[in-house]
């Protein structure tokens, strides 16, 4: 999603969208919200916001 607003996407989308990649073959009960920050300050870091 390299055109996202990350200021607009909330834990909720965020989690639906990782729980949607193709592959995905993990335990949805992992995607909680310490989890989900991490992926957003680290995607934060990627395009170097």
């Amino acid at each position: 999603f390299p055109d996202e607003n990350l200021d607009a996407l909330g834990l909720d989308e965020l989690s639906q969208r990782i729980l949607g990649l193709p592959g995905f073959a993990d335990d949805p009960a992992w995607a909680n919200d310490a989890i989900l920050k991490a992926i957003l300050r680290d995607w934060y870091e990627e395009i170097g916001v």
